[in-house]
């Protein structure tokens, strides 16, 4: 029996063998905010069917919420989540414009969409550098234990991990500037915001900005470098 025999012997042995599960349940799911369960449906072959993300979690929003003045939703809504509360915070605001029929002035526009981009920014690195993100930068294979950012700093290297830090911790004090806290921020009000920018602040941000942009730049490069050259993930 040649190589290529026996390997596609060992491949339908393992096919048959998935074949006979026609039920995988993933639970609970990690590296996210919350509770999850993936379950996957195989047909008779062991190819997926069909498959079902559900969050099992009950955290009653919508009940504790009824008779609240409309005004305080966009500081009840950032509550569903501490990792992601500034886009359930602009989801709730834009709500209220809506239920109010004003239309945010330029300058609020252009306020909330800085601070929802940079929430963007720094929500993305942390799941890339910290949560999801080191399963594929470190790698699957890698013991468990070293699948976290210090597994991320011993692929890229101390001072990179220094930058994702101090970068994320320049991001999150522009959100608190605008937002009052960068955890469950205050800043949002029907057609506007509650706090403008002060022309002398407005240097320090666009530094910001820029660095933000090559950082941004160099982890997509990582990130293809890493993930998108490696054959074992092609």
């Amino acid at each position: 029996m040649n190589a290529a025999s026996g390997e596609a012997r060992n491949e339908g042995g393992a096919r048959a063998a998935v074949a006979k599960r026609k039920h995988v349940t993933i639970e609970p799911i990690t590296r996210l905010e919350g509770h999850g369960k993936i379950d996957i449906f195989l047909d008779a072959q062991g190819d997926v069917e069909r498959a079902y993300l559900q969050i099992p979690e009950l955290r009653g929003f919508e009940v504790f919420s009824i008779g609240r003045p409309a005004e305080d939703m966009p500081q009840i809504t950032s509550r569903i989540c501490g990792v992601c509360p500034t886009a359930h915070h602009m989801a709730a605001t834009k709500a209220l414009d809506d239920l109010y029929k004003v239309e945010p002035t330029p300058t609020a526009r252009k306020i909330r969409e800085l601070v929802y981009n940079a929430f963007m920014f720094e929500d993305h690195a942390l799941h890339f550098y910290i949560l999801g993100g080191p399963d594929f930068v470190v790698g699957p294979d890698a013991p468990a234990a070293q699948r976290n950012i210090v597994g991320v700093i011993g692929k890229v290297g101390l001072e990179i991990g220094k930058k994702v830090i101090s970068t994320r911790r320049r991001v999150r004090e522009l959100i608190s500037y605008f937002g009052g806290k960068v955890i469950h921020p205050v800043m949002g009000l029907p057609g506007g915001v509650s706090k403008g920018l002060d022309p002398a602040d407005l240097p320090k941000f666009k530094e910001l900005a820029k660095d933000s942009l090559d950082f941004a730049q160099f982890t997509l490069q990582v990130f293809k470098d890493i993930v998108l050259k490696n054959p074992e993930y092609v």
